[in-house]
């Protein structure tokens, strides 16, 4: 009905245009919660073509609405398997809207501005994950480090705690991504991460006795490992250490819903062991006890 009532009206002002693009985004979300798939991708497409009109004809449009609404569909695409799809949608909307990373300008910390930071989060976030899909890792690496640069940013304009997480987690996957092909940049994140983990750890200290801690730590100590395979014996102990301490949690997690997960990592941690001895050319005894146990 208020669509209905509405319509008439498009293209009459900015203020009657926005309200009748809110009513599609309400139709997204309640068509969401039924579950009607074709009905959520239609009210997604109803938003963003008006949302681009939009664009076109006020000069003070709000962009951030826009970006939701692509958001909303490449999320579907996504969903879909149709990571071709969502990867081209997302990427020409960043063209199109000088939203891309070399294009980034220092926000002046006003609300509009922190608001776009994030959804720019969301959206070079979303990048990564479709770039992944298609194994397209320059791409990835691109993304990645937008993400991280506007995390920073971010941070830095509000001093939140869920704008550290997101750092942090940011930097985590950024060394991910380039711990074969750029295993010293690696090295740089990684530090930047164990930086923002320690305050974190002052912060909320339990989620790091969760799966997700023992995941984080998994990585840190696999960067650790890089170091070893490039002959930094120092890096032995330290590897070691992390990698007790990712067995650690997950025998606390082996009675919880989480137990097949903690099975898991705990089998790739002695596989690490095993590859630690071999590495630093130690006792192949233990480097196949090790693997015995990784295999039971």
């Amino acid at each position: 009905k208020a669509e209905a009532a509405m319509k008439p009206f498009e293209g009459s002002s900015l203020r009657n245009d926005n309200a009748l693009a809110d009513v599609y985004d309400e139709k997204v979300r309640i068509y969401s919660r039924l579950r009607n798939e074709e009905g959520t991708l239609d009210a997604c497409w109803q938003a963003v073509e008006l949302r681009k009109k939009m664009q076109a004809m006020y000069e003070d449009a709000p962009l951030g609405k826009y970006c939701e609404s692509v958001l909303n569909i490449a999320t579907l695409m996504f969903e879909a398997g149709m990571f071709a799809d969502a990867g081209d949608l997302l990427a020409g909307f960043v063209v199109e809207n000088g939203l891309m990373p070399e294009d980034e300008t220092a926000p002046d910390a006003s609300p509009e501005d922190i608001a776009m930071l994030r959804v720019r989060a969301r959206i070079y976030s979303s990048l990564v994950a479709v770039f992944i899909q298609l194994k397209r890792h320059t791409d990835v690496v691109r993304y990645a480090r937008a993400r991280a640069d506007v995390c920073e940013r971010l941070e830095a304009a509000t001093g939140e705690v869920d704008a550290l997480r997101s750092l942090a987690e940011a930097y985590l996957s950024l060394a991910d991504f380039l711990k074969n092909t750029d295993p010293y940049e690696a090295d740089i994140y990684i530090d930047k991460y164990t930086e923002m983990r320690s305050r974190l750890k002052d912060i909320d200290g339990d989620r790091w006795e969760t799966m997700g801690g023992a995941i984080d730590t998994f990585s840190i100590a696999d960067n650790t490992l890089m170091k070893i395979y490039r002959g930094d014996s120092s890096a032995v102990e330290k590897a070691k250490s992390l990698y007790n301490e990712v067995l650690r949690i997950c025998a606390g997690q082996m009675n919880t819903s989480n137990r097949y997960n903690a099975i898991i990592l705990t089998a790739n941690v002695y596989r690490r062991f095993g590859e630690i001895e071999e590495a630093v050319k130690g006792s192949i005894r233990d480097a196949v006890d090790y693997f015995k146990k990784g295999l039971a």
